[in-house]
Parts: C-alpha cells; structure tokens; sequence
C-alpha cells in the first residue's frame, strides 16, 4: 500500500507495513468442510483490527464464506473512509473436473 501524502521525506517512507496473526482449526475430508479462524492486524500508520473468518462448503461444491473484521484503533481524522466493523458474507460454488 502506497500512502500518498505529501511531506514525507523519502521513497521508502511513503510504504505502510502490516503485522497480522491468523490461527484456525480446519476440516478439509468428509461431506463437510469447514475453516475456523481468529485473526489480528496492526499496520505501520496506527490501525489495528480483529476478526474471525469462517468457511463451510458441502462436498467441496456448494459453501458459504462469512467475515467479521473490527477495528481497535481507527484515528478518523487521517482515516476518515474506514469504519468501525466490516461484515463480508460471500457465496461459494467451485466446479471440481
């Protein structure tokens, strides 16, 4: 991510960094796969989320992918466009051949 703000000194300044854990249980045999995962994230500029990503799929073909991200620390004066909570619920059809 390239931060595009004026002032800064040098090129490498202008990147952000992200540190993020992830940890999850997963089921991939069967009739019913599933992935359960915690997850947290601090970037470089001063914003931190947690989130939990869960996935279902029957057969490996027909599932569902739902999201849930919260922030810890959102400085609204510089990230003016980022919300508190995030919810990402995605379809999943995967065609096996």
């Amino acid at each position: 991510v390239i931060d595009l703000e004026k002032g800064k000194k040098d090129f490498i300044q202008k990147f952000n960094n992200f540190v993020t854990l992830e940890v999850g249980l997963r089921n991939s045999g069967g009739l019913i796969q599933h992935n359960i995962n915690l997850l947290a994230g601090y970037s470089s500029d001063g914003y931190g989320f947690m989130g939990l990503k869960a996935m279902a799929m029957l057969s490996g073909t027909f599932g569902v992918d739902v999201r849930v991200y919260s922030a810890m620390s959102v400085n609204k004066t510089k990230f003016p466009y980022k919300y508190d909570s995030y919810i990402v619920f995605s379809p999943i059809i995967r065609i096996n051949y």
